[in-house]
């Protein structure tokens, strides 16, 4: 499976979608980031570091503390937006120029192809997570006044789970790419996880059948529910419920790919 995996990795370093999808993050992610430096210049704020907090600081009054949870909010989607969607492209692009052939002759067990998918997820979240600290810590330096990082063991630990948590919408992306082969399909499925469209018609479907505690567990909640500062309780949710949505989706993906034709 090494083989396999280099070579998917490999596929995915020479896609000049790749570096297209890291140049729009970038771009974004400075967008957002210039924003707050334009609100700290505007308002005469100055950022508060609390021992909580992870990486930048972001609490500083309330009249502040909502758009700027707002800015990092809408960042955050649409960096998993961008990238979720150049992985729907990547699983896709492999049924569509046939390069799927190739994979099922070189291991008969397809069970094989879609855990070299898993490997290729947490490749590609642990790219983005890293990507994501190091461009807003540039950023942060060049644009903010008084940025300062937060303690680095949470720092570490909130990336962790952040990496986890990517693998399991990569992963929800991988399924409905085996099992629709369509781009359109899939990248519209990334729009309505990482906005919270998904979220409001699971809550508006569990309340429906009186089971509205469930909707605490969907992909998008868990994405939702990600803490801008460390909670030990909360976090422990998110990364026991995104592992049991790899587990469930790449399952998923097993039976597919084992009972449909190449």
């Amino acid at each position: 499976m090494l083989s396999l995996l280099k070579m998917d990795i490999r596929r995915m370093l020479k896609s000049k979608y790749f570096y297209i999808s890291i140049l729009i993050f970038t771009i974004i992610m400075g967008i957002c980031i210039r924003s707050q430096s334009g609100a700290q210049v505007e308002y005469g704020f100055q950022s508060i570091q609390t021992e909580h907090e992870i990486g930048i600081s972001n609490w500083i009054d309330f009249r502040l503390s909502i758009p700027l949870h707002i800015i990092y909010g809408f960042a955050s989607k649409y960096i998993m937006l961008i990238f979720g969607s150049y992985m729907v492209t990547f699983v896709c692009s492999e049924y569509n120029s046939g390069y799927i052939k190739n994979s099922c002759m070189m291991y008969r067990n397809r069970n094989m192809i879609i855990l070299n998918k898993v490997l290729v997820s947490f490749f590609l979240s642990i790219v983005v997570t890293v990507l994501s600290y190091l461009v807003s810590t540039v950023f942060g330096f060049l644009f903010i006044e008084g940025f300062e990082w937060g303690n680095l063991g949470a720092v570490i630990s909130y990336m962790g789970i952040m990496i986890i948590q990517n693998v399991a919408l990569f992963s929800l992306l991988t399924f409905v790419s085996t099992l629709t082969r369509n781009k359109t399909v899939g990248i519209l499925l990334t729009f309505i996880v990482t906005t919270g469209l998904s979220m409001i018609v699971c809550n508006a479907v569990f309340d429906l059948l009186h089971i509205s505690d469930l909707s605490n567990y969907t992909i998008s909640q868990l994405y939702m529910s990600m803490p801008m500062y460390y909670d030990p309780v909360l976090s422990m949710r998110v990364l026991f419920g995104s592992i049991g949505f790899i587990v469930l989706y790449n399952v998923l993906s097993i039976l597919v790919i084992n009972h449909r034709d190449i």
